[in-house]
């Protein structure tokens, strides 16, 4: 018996499968290429959502390339790449550059670092703030995408759409009164001018990760239009470069059904009048928050509501 048993145990090993309380249980074969994009050259990859269900991701030795992946991630490394346009969807912890140059990054995260890097222009939403060492010419614009699966995908990565930022970064490298290592580009940037989508390529000379990878990824109908995007575009640099034009008011809405959508068309009234939004969040304040916020104890009941945007 005891024989036999250890037979079958190891039989069981080579076929992938499980036992619990009598049942032969199946597990799905992972194929690990699926989790990384390497050594490509003039190529477009991509991924589609429920390709990578929160797993890690690993982009290296890319040049040249446009990356796609559209999918929620857990963490992400680049590493060694060179002139790529790399575009994730919705990153539960870290995105991790390093040694990349010339390359544009569009991606929501918790937390965007760079290492080791020359000119990277990063259209992100970060909850915390990004942070860059021994990198020059890093560019920070804010995040502009949507995709029908996008908002799935940003809950189970827990990220919050209103709480997201790009502009407070943090430059270990940063000496003295040397010129600092990062800009943000003109709220006036067309992402469109340094992002290109599936559908905006042109194939000339490049090859394909798979013989439909170019039509699937078209089909998924991302778009970079900032009304769209399921972060609303924030312009944060405008506190911090010198001399601002123009005056800042504050605009708060008290927790009530649909109360996200309605900010949704606030904002989009907003941008058709050409006002920017500097800074957005979506977060719960008790009584004397919200007091100090607008000056008027009167306001202080609606802090029982739920969360203020």
């Amino acid at each position: 018996m005891g024989c036999s048993n250890s037979k079958y145990r190891s039989f069981s090993k080579r076929l992938n499968v499980s036992t619990y309380k009598g049942e032969i249980i199946q597990k799905e074969r992972v194929n690990p290429e699926v989790y990384v994009i390497s050594d490509r050259t003039n190529a477009i990859c991509g991924r589609m959502p429920n390709q990578i269900n929160g797993q890690q991701f690993r982009i290296k030795n890319c040049k040249d390339s446009y990356l796609y992946v559209f999918d929620f991630v857990n963490t992400v490394t680049v590493d060694n790449c060179s002139n790529c346009t790399i575009v994730f969807g919705a990153v539960k912890t870290s995105i991790f550059i390093r040694y990349c140059n010339d390359c544009v990054i569009l991606a929501a995260c918790q937390q965007f670092r760079v290492r080791d890097s020359k000119n990277i222009t990063a259209f992100i939403a970060a909850v915390s703030e990004p942070i860059i060492e021994t990198s020059s010419s890093i560019h920070f614009a804010p995040f502009q995408l949507s995709y029908p699966q996008l908002n799935v995908q940003f809950r189970a990565a827990g990220l919050n759409q209103f709480n997201c930022s790009y502009s407070s970064v943090h430059d270990f490298s940063a000496r003295g009164n040397t010129p600092r290592n990062y800009d943000f580009l003109e709220p006036s940037t067309c992402i469109n001018d340094h992002v290109l989508l599936p559908q905006h390529l042109d194939l000339t000379g490049r090859t394909l990760s798979g013989e439909d990878v170019l039509q699937r990824l078209k089909s998924l109908q991302a778009s970079l239009d900032p009304v769209l995007s399921i972060v609303p575009p924030t312009y944060s640099g405008l506190l911090i470069d010198p001399a601002p034009e123009g005056a800042f008011s504050l605009l708060g809405l008290f927790s009530h059904v649909g109360v996200e959508d309605n900010a949704r068309l606030i904002i989009k009234y907003l941008y058709g009048l050409s006002i920017y939004l500097v800074r957005s969040r979506c977060l719960q304040y008790n009584r004397e928050d919200i007091t100090r916020i607008f000056g008027d104890s009167t306001l202080a009941q609606h802090s029982e509501l739920g969360n203020f945007s």
